[in-house]
């Protein structure tokens, strides 16, 4: 999984600092960046040990889905994020 998730990051990070600077002020950037990669390295030391249990006891199938609605309020987060940047016109 490794081999297949860090490609994907190494592409979606270059995407979501564009996306930060592009619509968060130079005022509060820096800090919205930090906090970003912290909760980031946070859900992973939290969240993936539990999803790889799962995946021992209940197979691959299940854990992938696990994690896949594990996402899902990041998914609601970013279509708030779009509909309020259409909103300001940004």
């Amino acid at each position: 999984m490794y081999i297949l998730i860090h490609p994907m990051r190494s592409v979606t990070h270059p995407l979501t600092m564009v996306w930060f600077n592009r619509n968060i002020p130079s005022s509060s950037r820096a800090t919205v960046i930090s906090l970003h990669s912290q909760l980031d390295a946070l859900g992973q030391m939290a969240v993936g040990p539990g999803v790889g249990l799962i995946g021992r006891d209940f197979g691959v199938r299940v854990a992938i889905s696990t994690a896949g609605l594990l996402m899902l309020p990041a998914l609601w987060l970013y279509g708030h994020a779009i509909r309020n940047s259409n909103q300001l016109g940004i």
